[in-house]
């Protein structure tokens, strides 16, 4: 079976009449391409790509970044793809929950690789990009344009675009006696971008006389500049939440620590657990 895509252009009535043409377009569909941020070159090449919308019919919105967030995308078209200087490589295009276009580019080499894509963003395709290209080209039509550079792979994920699969939580783990500390445990970095919703925690042992109270720093400030609404563990309680924040954006590579800012005064509490939800 050759690569085919398909030809929207192609009214069913002929293509019933046209066995070829059938032929190709259920070949098409069965290797996978399908609408949803389907990328194809300009009907005038250039060095964009255009980018099918997400939402289909105005009823099927199949394509979602993750787990969690559906992805609502009108269509447009790529920002341009800048031409290698001394060798041929790969460039990914990728799309974000916001709906933003952006490009990846693979080193230059005579015999190129494509880069990974970066965390939080659905690959969409990867372009060859050649030295001195002014145009991109359909993977079908590569052949006739020998300079010019041309979708390489369609790599739309089929199912739950957007292959992430980190969990929307952060977790930090005290399993010992509680003290009062600052950095009571290692440091945790973001590996995405997100917003902070909710916090939790829970000590197995309940703590008497007065609460546990937490705080979290970003990048050594607290979360909590309002100290009242600083995570706690009332006396008696095993566990605590808090939907209050001054701080809630987190970015990737930002650096998240916990503090102990107050045990128990009669039983201190002990193997605690403070987890923070993060939408995406």
């Amino acid at each position: 079976m050759t690569m085919v895509a398909f030809d929207p252009t192609k009214p069913v009535t002929n293509a019933l009449r046209d066995s070829a043409t059938m032929r190709n377009q259920l070949n098409s569909l069965f290797n996978g391409d399908c609408s949803p941020l389907r990328p194809r070159a300009q009907v005038s090449p250039n060095l964009t790509v255009a980018i099918s919308g997400t939402d289909v019919e105005s009823f099927w919105r199949q394509t979602w970044v993750g787990l969690l967030v559906p992805l609502n995308y009108a269509g447009g078209n790529s920002p341009s793809c800048t031409a290698p200087t001394t060798n041929s490589r790969i460039s990914l295009l990728t799309i974000d929950s916001s709906g933003t276009l952006e490009w990846t580019h693979g080193d230059q080499a005579s015999s190129p690789t494509p880069p990974n894509s970066p965390a939080d963003k659905v690959p969409i395709c990867w372009v060859y990009a050649r030295v001195g290209m002014t145009a991109i080209y359909n993977y079908e039509d590569a052949g006739s344009y020998p300079s010019q550079g041309y979708i390489y792979k369609d790599i739309r994920p089929l199912q739950n675009l957007g292959g992430t699969t980190q969990l929307p939580t952060v977790t930090f783990a005290y399993p010992s006696t509680l003290a009062v500390v600052a950095s009571a445990t290692p440091s945790f970095i973001m590996p995405f971008s997100g917003t902070i919703t909710k916090a939790y925690a829970y000590s197995r042992t309940a703590p008497t006389g007065q609460s546990i109270i937490i705080d979290i720093n970003k990048n050594g400030s607290t979360i909590w500049s309002t100290q009242a609404n600083r995570l706690a563990i009332s006396a008696g309680q095993n566990s605590g939440t808090q939907t209050a924040f001054n701080t809630t954006a987190l970015v990737e590579s930002d650096r998240l620590d916990l503090d102990i800012d107050q045990i128990g005064s009669g039983t201190v509490g002990a193997n605690l657990t403070v987890e923070l939800k993060v939408s995406r």
